[in-house]
């Protein structure tokens, strides 16, 4: 995240992406009129696989809606894996500078260079090559910092825009707020903080779409059984995207000794290829119940495994995502402290897991310095300084409230 002062100076040489006058709001069912049949619809973003997770109950409301003939995901190509195994939905993968996910030069220059005005005419130029095939462009999120161009995109289509109202988002800049005038459908969410799960649903509600109100549709959408088959194990996933995201491999330790003392459960480490690198010393603590079964199986797969863990503890990172949808009762590690921005992008509050089996994110106290203040070390640090005992008494929490007599 880049801070406000910076994000000042690129806003100063973005462009407007507005049409001239604001267009007049209309309806779903307005625009099937218009169009004379059901509706080709693109649903964009940019960001994380844990983004487009909480997005999946409005996917399904798209794909469940009788007006809607297509439904076609714009994400990165990273994303394709999972989000191909999405029940009538089409995806497409965009090599735009669009976010950390795609190929653009890394550092904080290389972010500058994503969300400025070039990174804007280039995504654009992606989203005219679309033109004429879609009648309708979601923006789950679009804002300059975390939705990274996906206006842009959508712009570039010259189709209906649906997406939050600018004006109502704290986290706008200035000339996206002007922008409001390219956005046809607004969801005016006049909260200051709401989870993400809960400023989707109002989107699709602005949309004028039924939003599912429990798993079962997110299952359905997935290509799963309604019903959960436990398997007798723990999945815990030990990395995370950034580094100071990440509880250290000595604390996945002390928490796997707790684990084997104190339950029946075996325990299955999940991850990719990086993630299988720090996996040895850890199975090594009991190869008779601990495996690991990061890098042997793709993206697209983790849903199939996760639906048979009795637990999952994890980072702030995709999989706890993943496990959440599926209703599997999910712990996160979280290095963001209590009280903080509920509208930073390591927010819980505002982007944390939410499960039907029950979540609960372990995270710091409340601190007197703000968490953007923070450098990567003395963030580390305080995600280190969570002990496991906490984390395992959080977890198993979660079984014994999943257990007690209804």
């Amino acid at each position: 995240m880049l801070d406000d002062r910076r994000l000042a100076l690129i806003d100063t040489a973005r462009l407007r992406m507005h049409r001239g006058a604001a267009e007049t709001p209309v309806t779903l069912t307005e625009l099937v009129e218009q169009h004379g049949g059901p509706l080709r619809v693109d649903v964009v973003r940019f960001d994380g696989i844990g983004d487009w997770i909480l997005t999946f109950p409005l996917l399904s409301a798209l794909a469940h809606d009788e007006r809607i003939g297509t439904v076609r995901l714009v994400a990165p190509p990273a994303h394709r894996g999972l989000l191909a195994r999405l029940r009538g939905i089409e995806v497409v993968s965009e090599e735009v500078w669009a976010s950390h996910h795609t190929p653009w030069p890394h550092g904080g220059a290389g972010k500058v260079l994503a969300i400025s005005a070039l990174g804007q005419l280039r995504t654009r130029r992606a989203g005219r090559r679309r033109a004429g095939g879609t009648d309708l462009v979601v923006l789950p999120r679009w804002d300059t910092d975390r939705g990274q161009n996906c206006l842009a995109y959508a712009v570039g289509t010259g189709a209906t825009i649906a997406g939050h109202d600018p004006m109502l988002q704290p986290q706008a800049t200035r000339k996206e707020q002007r922008d409001r005038a390219a956005i046809a459908l607004r969801a005016e969410d006049v909260r200051g903080h709401a989870h993400e799960a809960e400023r989707l649903a109002l989107l699709g509600e602005t949309i004028g779409l039924r939003m599912p109100r429990d798993a079962r549709a997110v299952r359905d959408l997935l290509g799963m059984p309604q019903h959960r088959s436990l398997a007798g194990f723990v999945a815990l996933h030990t990395g995370a995207h950034d580094a100071f995201r990440r509880w250290p491999r000595e604390r996945w330790a002390e928490l796997i000794h707790l684990l084997l003392d104190r339950t029946a459960l075996d325990v299955v480490l999940i991850g990719g290829p990086e993630d299988a690198a720090v996996h040895p010393p850890l199975v090594a603590i009991d190869p008779e119940r601990v495996r690991s079964e990061a890098g042997r199986s793709p993206l697209r797969d983790l849903p199939d495994l996760l639906d048979g863990a009795d637990l999952m503890i994890g980072c702030d990172s995709g999989p706890a995502h993943i496990a959440a949808a599926l209703g599997v009762p999910t712990a996160v590690v979280s290095v963001f402290p209590e009280g903080d921005d509920p509208n930073h992008p390591n927010s819980p509050d505002r982007f944390g897991v939410r499960s039907a089996g029950g979540s609960v994110i372990i995270r710091p106290g409340r601190m007197e310095q703000s968490f953007a203040e923070l450098d990567d070390a003395r963030r580390t640090a305080l995600i280190a300084a969570i002990p496991a005992s906490t984390v395992l008494a959080g977890a198993l929490d979660l079984i014994d409230a999943e257990e007690a007599p209804q």
